[in-house]
């Protein structure tokens, strides 16, 4: 799998995460890579994206994870965050 097609995958959940009063979220093209067979998608506000002022981040947004095996796409969690930053 490409990174343009997990990307896809990784907006479509993203897109179909959000509730209603929620920011406006987007990926943060700037930071994806990946580990293993996993493409890392992070994300946050789009306004955060824009400014990059920490005060218009969105707090526990763990990134999107996709397989490139199998194209599963999911959220991360707090517990995987060695794992994800261990690719820095």
């Amino acid at each position: 799998m490409e990174v343009s097609e997990a990307r896809l995958l990784a907006q479509n959940l993203l897109d179909g995460s959000l509730a209603p009063g929620e920011p406006e979220f987007a990926l943060d093209s700037d930071f994806v890579r990946s580990v293993g067979d996993y493409f890392v998608f992070p994300y946050n506000s789009k306004i955060f994206l824009a400014t990059r002022d920490f005060d218009d981040q969105v707090p526990g947004c763990w990134p999107i994870i996709v397989d490139s095996r199998t194209g599963f796409c999911r959220f991360s969690s707090v517990a995987e965050r060695e794992k994800w930053r261990a690719a820095d």
